[in-house]
């Protein structure tokens, strides 16, 4: 009843613009209506469309068998524009593509409607009303009067059939409160007589269908529709012609061709922003993707660096364990030279690679025989030539490493036996000829290594090695790393150092 009363109210009001012939009016939105009813409703709405239609006739022009025929017609143009659309185009989603949009023109504006006006006219013409000389232009103002309706009005009430809510933030509601003036300002020019200029209002649907949804830019074709009509219907505008059907046909045709270009248009940007939102989700799963990806390989980065340290490690704890069966010397020699690292003002990160590689300093003592590794005494000139060979040794293991761990390891091992004048071993080397890592790592093993115990002596005290150290200062040692290793004994508690592995 509802649709009934919907489709008989508007049948009456598009009748009023009947001037032609009093069935056959350019404007009827009752077409729309009904396409709009059955595609949301399905075709149960059939008999509300059937009976709005046969009231609307009956209590305008004709007899009761003529309404019925016209009612049969208007019913039958909305069953057969409804079919044709759900078959060939999308259904009550016709609007979400332009291809469907251009199919829905066709199929339901152009040869359905044809439907409705062959009956109605031809009943209008059997029952007497309507004369045959006139059959041509009442069957074209009908026709146009469906077309028009379904290309005009049905968009309007399937698209927010389908979704009424508006989702405006304030910025778009200013936006659209100053198209809305700007349109009825240019609508006042060219229909009011101003200006009558009709294409000055095809910006403003250009405008609707690029920055506002379908619905909008149908809203806008409907109001623009009727703002067009009330004028033209009073002789206003660039549509008044010989007879006020012959410019309402006029007007009609350029409305459903405006509709025909904007409802595309508007799809065009629908289908546009939907790719842009998916392009955008997709981009934003990438990212989400990638940073997980990024975070498992860090995870697993980390993994392989710690067991790569744990294992460099135990290569260096192996190495003492001959003669430190706690392994715990390269530990402090690892932690000290960190320490003289720092003082010296070394970046973090080399800091943290010399703590790491200072611990294989001595790797090459695995190639020493135990009877001159391990000997009580003082060794004898041959056997100190040997034992000077783990530098060597040592190097040769590290060498050809890949990492920086390894480079700066084999640097260290090779090195951290000369001497700052130039007295040392294995090359001779003198001053700052000699690696940073190598004067840094010669310090800090030789002072644990005067704290520590060891198989040919006990260990000595704190102050003793300071001794040593401070008296080896240019001769034996960097000055400026003598220097910074007083400053850590310095801010060091006196109890720091009682245990040699505390360092």
């Amino acid at each position: 009843m509802i649709v009934a009363a919907v489709y008989f109210a508007a049948a009456k009001l598009g009748l009023r613009l009947a001037f032609y012939h009093p069935s056959a009016t350019p404007v009827w939105p009752p077409t729309g209506i009904a396409l709009a009813s059955m595609l949301l409703l399905g075709y149960r709405a059939g008999p509300g469309i059937f009976l709005g239609a046969f009231l609307a006739n009956l209590t305008t022009y004709g007899t009761v068998w003529t309404s019925l025929s016209i009612a049969t017609g208007n019913t039958l143009e909305g069953l057969v524009g409804t079919y044709l659309v759900n078959k060939y185009a999308n259904s009550n989603k016709v609007f979400d593509h332009p291809r469907d949009i251009f199919k829905f023109a066709l199929l339901a504006a152009i040869l359905s409607t044809a439907v409705s006006a062959t009956i109605g006219v031809t009943s209008l013409a059997l029952g007497g009303f309507a004369r045959g000389a006139d059959y041509r232009l009442v069957w074209l103002t009908w026709w146009l009067g469906d077309a028009t309706g379904a290309l005009i009005f049905a968009p309007l009430l399937i698209l927010y059939g389908r979704d009424l809510h508006l989702r405006w933030s304030g910025q778009a509601m200013l936006e659209r409160g100053l198209f809305l003036v700007a349109l009825l300002s240019i609508s006042w020019l060219v229909f009011g007589g101003q200006f009558p200029f009709v294409y000055l209002t095809v910006p403003f649907l250009v405008w609707a269908a690029l920055r506002f949804d379908q619905r909008e830019t149908a809203a806008v074709v409907v109001l623009l529709t009727l703002i067009a009509v009330w004028a033209t219907s009073r002789h206003l505008g660039p549509f008044v012609g010989a007879t006020p059907n012959e410019s309402l046909l006029l007007l009609q045709a350029f409305m459903g061709t405006a509709a025909l270009v904007a409802l595309p248009l508007a799809g065009v940007m629908v289908e546009r922003r939907s790719a842009d939102q998916k392009t955008t989700d997709l981009h934003l799963q990438l990212r989400g993707r990638n940073a997980l990806l990024e975070l498992r390989v860090r995870e697993r980065t980390r993994e392989l660096e710690d067991a790569y340290f744990e294992m460099a490690e135990r290569l260096a704890a192996a190495a003492e364990f001959r003669d430190d069966d706690t392994g715990e010397h390269a530990r402090r020699v690892g932690e000290l030279s960190a320490v003289l690292a720092r003082n010296l003002g070394l970046a973090a990160n080399e800091i943290e690679l010399i703590r790491r590689a200072a611990p294989l300093h001595d790797v090459g003592k695995i190639g020493i025989p135990d009877h001159i590794l391990l000997k009580p005494g003082t060794l004898i000139p041959e056997e100190f030539e040997l034992m000077k060979t783990h530098v060597k040794v040592g190097a040769g293991i590290l060498s050809e490493g890949k990492s920086g761990l390894l480079r700066l390891a084999e640097e260290i091992a090779l090195t951290h036996h000369e001497r700052w004048d130039g007295t040392g071993y294995p090359v001779g080397l003198k001053g700052e000829a000699i690696p940073l890592s190598g004067r840094i790592v010669a310090v800090a093993d030789v002072f644990d290594a005067i704290i520590s115990p060891r198989p040919y002596r006990k260990a000595r005290s704190t102050e003793e090695a300071i001794e040593v150290i401070e008296n080896g200062a240019g001769s034996q040692f960097d000055p400026r790393v003598v220097d910074a290793l007083m400053a850590h004994v310095d801010q060091a508690p006196s109890r720091h150092f009682a245990d040699a592995g505390k360092i």
